[in-house]
């Protein structure tokens, strides 16, 4: 005891304390890496600030503060520090400035230090994962293959920032500690080497070896293009395609043909154990291991060396060069054979590597995407990036163009003709919206921002195209949510000598159609497949289960609104009493509740008569329930001045439907007014209708009137052109985007738009 007692005296004092080997094994066990340096520092195995004297290292005061471990020197020179401690140093983890000074001589920021500690963490999720496989008697690499790619993720990211361990800061050390940092002029610079500028910089640094290496080893012209920002790449193969040809190669087996392959992909992962390197790249179909090694790879001696420009190198990187200059984002090409490794991961066996583009940014982080929802919208690309392949801004952008090719197909195989029509009016017709404005300089004359295609469509079906449609931008100037969007896709189809039934069922066919195809794209199966069709009948949509498979449900607007509410405005509106009849019956009948607001809405509508009052009702009451694709048909006369009476109640309805899905309405149709003279006295009323319901708001001084500020006029070309004579015709417009976000469980439409509109 007296012996033990004396060699703790002595590592106190600061001399040459013994310890076992079994005990020095057992501390660095239970300690981090911080701790261990501090204890090899000051002779002390616990993480509290005190101040001692090492024969090396000269008098120190070590302090745990809350954004990471500082080290003061209290030496007035540069101290002839240990190896360990230098190499912290240059990797950030410590602080040391000289007492009385003002400023520290090396500092890293929070962002470096947080980023060791995920490290730290991660390092025991995967220790924990090992553990539990070994429990499970699974193999611990496989059950922790997620656990282990995001530390190496982490480990790739903390050495891009300098933070990185290990033989790549052993140089660093030696430098410093060799010369106490005089004449050194390699020394790593100092300072906030994790901000986006820094990482740039280095990595422009990088570019420019490559450049270096590409001019003594490519041409222009070459089939690898030319580092690091290549022409071109002679592709053989993508990764999904080698992932399925060579699925039935067991684990550590190559290719027995030898075939050579070419593949290309942008750096995900990268692992580098000694003299073999794991590169992972992804391409547009999925991804793929590229193994590298020493071996493999061309070797540059000297300038008399390998012809690395030659047919068989075309100037591939050598191995030292892959490791120094390539970064997790790069976009890189590699030409060899196929193998599958030991743990069954195929790989192509590289015998040339070059970078094609070097990417100056780091990637964003895969695991935890982009929290900032607006950033999302606005750098579209980095979403991309960061999602990944089964992220939902790929998804919905695949899913779009799916469902255009398949309406075309679908439409083209029903002997429709695809048109284009000006995007530039000079007035807002087709539909009741708030137009946005320009002005043409030439002509000295503004014009509009089309708000529908409709009116130029029925110009050509009156010119004899029978069977026409358009897929276009429609833009209007109102508000914005999760289900509008000032500039939306829509599609406009338009048949000559059919109906509104008719109408019904190509609009139900188009969208089961384009369902099927996209639930295919996503499920990776055939649409004829039993998983698609069960998809189709259970469709997920924010909650809601969807079943497209049968047939669409069909109800008056007038039926839906009695059901819901006990009212028919054309039973109780009363001409010059308003809305009080209207309202007196709701609160009568006491199904719904009205609130202030609705009444003010409801009585601005029953100023123009109980059909506007009937569509009032029915988008406060009805509209959210329809959750089930659901044709309301038979809509009033005043809200359709482009649809034909109905057959049996002309006076109060048109021949007219709108589809709804989840409170969305999703397309609307109807069978098209042909009767010049109606047209026009259509025309006018509406025109009468949006003036009469703007004194009313404006009477109430309601904030409602600004979504009114605009003029309806009448559309002379359009009237005219009926007097020549239109078949009997049907015209149905769908909303691309809604249809979109209901095929991918999309909750805003901001999120299957490529580029939203934002602030």
């Amino acid at each position: 005891k007296n012996e033990r007692k004396e060699r703790i005296r002595a590592h106190r004092r600061g001399g040459p304390g013994v310890r076992t080997a079994g005990r020095r094994r057992r501390n660095t066990m239970r300690e981090g890496g911080v701790a261990r340096l501090t204890r090899h520092l000051r002779g002390s195995t616990t993480g509290v600030a005190a101040g001692m004297r090492t024969p090396a290292a000269g008098h120190f005061n070590v302090a745990l503060a809350r954004s990471g471990p500082s080290l003061r020197c209290w030496t007035p020179a540069a101290c002839n520090a240990p190896a360990p401690l230098l190499t912290a140093l240059s990797r950030g983890f410590l602080r040391v400035g000289h007492r009385g000074a003002s400023t520290t001589t090396a500092s890293t920021t929070n962002d470096s230090v947080e980023l060791a500690d995920e490290v730290a963490k991660q390092g025991l999720v995967v220790k924990a994962a090992k553990e539990r496989a070994k429990e499970l008697g699974e193999s611990p690499n496989a059950y922790a293959r997620d656990e282990i790619a995001k530390l190496l993720e982490l480990k790739a990211k903390l050495e891009a920032i300098g933070c990185a361990d290990g033989k790549k800061d052993k140089k660093k050390a030696e430098s410093l500690e060799g010369g106490g940092g005089e004449g050194k002029k390699d020394a790593p610079a100092q300072g906030n080497t994790s901000s986006l500028e820094e990482l740039k910089r280095v990595r422009i640094e990088k570019a420019s070896a490559l450049r270096e290496i590409a001019e003594g080893t490519q041409s222009p012209t070459s089939t690898a293009g030319f580092m690091p920002f290549a022409y071109s790449f002679d592709r053989s193969d993508y990764c999904e395609g080698l992932q399925e040809r060579y699925s039935g190669l067991g684990a550590g087996e190559d290719d027995e043909g030898g075939d050579m392959v070419s593949v290309c992909g942008r750096v995900t992962n990268k692992r580098v154990f000694g003299k073999l390197a794991f590169v992972t790249i992804q391409d547009v179909t999925g991804t793929i291991q590229l193994q590298l090694s020493k071996g493999d790879l061309p070797k540059r001696q000297d300038a008399d060396g390998v012809e690395v420009g030659s047919e068989d190198c075309f100037g591939s990187l050598t191995f030292a060069e892959m490791k120094k200059l390539l970064d997790l984002g790069d976009i890189v090409g590699g030409k060899g054979t196929v193998r599958k490794t030991d743990k069954g991961e195929l790989s192509v066996k590289c015998t040339n590597f070059v970078v094609l583009t070097k990417a100056l940014v780091p990637l964003p982080d895969k695991y935890h995407g982009l929290k900032d929802q607006e950033l999302r919208y606005r750098r579209r690309e980095v979403d991309l990036l960061a999602s990944g392949h089964e992220g939902m801004a790929r998804r919905a952008l695949l899913a779009r163009a799916r469902v255009m090719r398949t309406m075309r197909d679908h439409l083209h195989h029903c002997g429709f003709v695809e048109v284009e029509t000006p995007v530039l009016h000079k007035q807002a017709g087709g539909a009741d919206a708030r137009p946005f404005t320009t002005h043409h300089n030439a002509l000295d004359k503004g014009l509009t921002l089309r708000i529908a295609t409709e009116l130029h469509l029925k110009r050509l079906v009156v010119g004899g195209l029978e069977r026409v449609y358009e897929i276009g931008k429609v833009f209007r100037n109102e508000g914005i949510s999760t289900r509008h969007n000032p500039e939306f896709t829509s599609i406009e189809v338009y048949q000559a000598y059919a109906d509104y039934g008719d109408m019904m069922k190509l609009t139900e066919d188009l969208i089961r159609e384009s369902a099927r195809q996209v639930l295919a794209l996503i499920l990776r199966e055939e649409p004829s497949s039993d998983g698609v069709a069960a998809a189709l009948q259970g469709l997920e949509y924010q909650g809601n289960t969807l079943n497209l498979k049968e047939p669409f449900r069909r109800i008056t607007m007038t039926q839906s609104v009695l059901d819901k509410t006990g009212v028919d405005p054309f039973q109780v509106w009363t001409e010059g009493r308003g809305a009080e009849p209207v309202l007196e019956a709701l609160r009568r009948q006491a199904r719904v509740p009205v609130s202030e607001q609705d009444a003010v809405e409801i009585q601005a509508a029953c100023a123009s008569g109980p059909g506007h009052a009937l569509g009032c009702l029915f988008e406060l009451y009805v509209e959210e329930d329809l959750i089930q694709p659901t044709f309301v048909t038979d809509l009033p006369l005043a809200l359709s001045p482009l649809a034909k009476p109905h057959r049996t109640e002309p006076e109060k309805y048109a021949e007219r439907f709108e589809l709804f899905v989840c409170g969305r309405e999703l397309a609307n149709a109807f069978s098209e007014l042909t009767d010049p003279i109606d047209q026009r006295k259509r025309f006018e009323r509406q025109v009468q209708s949006h003036v009469e319901k703007r004194k009313a708001l404006k009477e109430m001084d309601s904030s409602d009137l600004e979504d009114l500020d605009y003029e309806i006029e009448i559309d002379e070309e359009f009237v005219s052109s009926l007097e020549y004579g239109m078949p009997p015709t049907a015209g149905m417009g769908l909303g691309v985007d809604r249809l979109i976000m209901m095929l991918v469980d999309a909750p805003s439409i901001r999120d299957v738009i490529g580029f939203p509109l934002l602030k």
